[in-house]
Protein backbone atom coordinates (compact mmCIF):
# COMPACT_ATOMS: atom_id res chain seq x y z
CA UNK A 1 0.00 0.00 0.00
CA UNK A 2 2.93 2.04 0.36
CA UNK A 3 3.10 2.11 -3.18
CA UNK A 4 -0.05 3.75 -3.76
CA UNK A 5 0.92 7.42 -3.84
CA UNK A 6 3.52 6.97 -6.76
CA UNK A 7 1.24 4.69 -8.84
CA UNK A 8 -1.93 7.74 -8.69
CA UNK A 9 1.06 9.84 -10.02
CA UNK A 10 2.58 8.07 -12.74
CA UNK A 11 -0.48 6.11 -14.25
CA UNK A 12 -3.91 6.55 -15.20
CA UNK A 13 -5.61 3.15 -14.04
CA UNK A 14 -8.60 2.08 -11.97
CA UNK A 15 -7.87 2.54 -8.01
CA UNK A 16 -8.62 -1.07 -7.60
CA UNK A 17 -5.98 -1.52 -10.81
CA UNK A 18 -3.62 0.61 -9.19
CA UNK A 19 -3.71 -0.80 -5.29
CA UNK A 20 -3.10 -4.44 -6.74
CA UNK A 21 -0.10 -2.89 -8.79
CA UNK A 22 0.78 -1.77 -5.37
CA UNK A 23 1.12 -4.93 -3.55
CA UNK A 24 2.52 -6.54 -6.43
CA UNK A 25 5.48 -4.27 -6.63
CA UNK A 26 5.36 -4.13 -2.95
CA UNK A 27 5.89 -7.85 -3.21
CA UNK A 28 8.54 -7.71 -5.71
CA UNK A 29 10.67 -5.72 -3.95
CA UNK A 30 10.40 -6.99 -0.25
CA UNK A 31 13.78 -5.30 1.00
CA UNK A 32 12.88 -2.09 -0.17
CA UNK A 33 9.49 -2.27 0.98
CA UNK A 34 11.15 -3.15 4.22
CA UNK A 35 13.57 -0.40 4.24
CA UNK A 36 10.78 2.21 2.87
CA UNK A 37 8.87 1.47 6.14
CA UNK A 38 11.96 1.69 8.28
CA UNK A 39 13.05 5.21 6.94
CA UNK A 40 9.06 6.18 7.32
CA UNK A 41 9.19 4.96 10.87
CA UNK A 42 12.33 6.94 11.62
CA UNK A 43 10.97 9.92 10.35
CA UNK A 44 7.87 9.97 12.23
CA UNK A 45 10.07 9.32 15.20
CA UNK A 46 12.25 12.59 15.09
CA UNK A 47 9.05 14.25 13.93
CA UNK A 48 7.51 12.75 17.35
CA UNK A 49 10.95 13.95 19.57
CA UNK A 50 11.06 17.68 17.60
CA UNK A 51 7.83 19.03 17.14
CA UNK A 52 8.85 21.75 15.31
CA UNK A 53 9.99 19.69 12.44
CA UNK A 54 6.79 17.65 11.99
CA UNK A 55 4.64 21.16 12.00
CA UNK A 56 7.34 21.92 8.93
CA UNK A 57 8.23 18.69 7.38
CA UNK A 58 5.53 16.12 8.08
CA UNK A 59 3.57 16.45 5.18
CA UNK A 60 6.28 17.19 2.14
CA UNK A 61 9.25 14.78 4.05
CA UNK A 62 6.80 11.52 4.15
CA UNK A 63 5.72 11.85 0.58
CA UNK A 64 9.23 12.47 -0.23
CA UNK A 65 10.18 9.51 1.13
CA UNK A 66 7.34 7.94 -0.54
CA UNK A 67 7.86 8.93 -3.89
CA UNK A 68 11.70 8.59 -3.21
CA UNK A 69 11.05 4.46 -2.89
CA UNK A 70 8.82 4.40 -5.65
CA UNK A 71 10.76 5.80 -8.83
CA UNK A 72 13.11 3.60 -7.41
CA UNK A 73 10.87 0.60 -7.38
CA UNK A 74 10.01 2.05 -10.67
CA UNK A 75 13.56 2.35 -12.18
CA UNK A 76 14.59 -1.22 -11.27
CA UNK A 77 11.42 -2.65 -13.03
CA UNK A 78 12.46 -1.21 -16.15
CA UNK A 79 15.81 -2.00 -16.38
CA UNK A 80 14.63 -5.97 -16.01
CA UNK A 81 11.95 -5.23 -19.15
CA UNK A 82 12.33 -7.63 -21.80
CA UNK A 83 15.09 -5.71 -24.15
CA UNK A 84 13.04 -6.71 -27.30
CA UNK A 85 9.69 -5.82 -28.48
CA UNK A 86 7.53 -8.51 -28.76
CA UNK A 87 6.87 -8.86 -32.68
CA UNK A 88 3.08 -8.39 -33.83
CA UNK A 89 2.10 -8.65 -37.34
CA UNK A 90 -0.34 -5.58 -38.09
CA UNK A 91 -3.68 -6.25 -38.93
CA UNK A 92 -4.89 -4.53 -42.03
CA UNK A 93 -6.80 -1.71 -41.92
CA UNK A 94 -9.99 -0.53 -43.61
CA UNK A 95 -11.92 2.43 -43.50
CA UNK A 96 -12.05 6.34 -44.89
CA UNK A 97 -8.73 7.53 -43.93
CA UNK A 98 -6.73 4.08 -45.58
CA UNK A 99 -8.62 4.44 -48.95
CA UNK A 100 -10.52 1.15 -48.83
Amino acid sequence: MLYVFGLLVSAKRKIYQQIKAAIQIGTLFPLQTFWMLMTIWGFLFVCLVIPGLSFLFLGSGLSFIAMYFTQLAFKRMKKYQIKEPIRIQPIEERGVLHGK
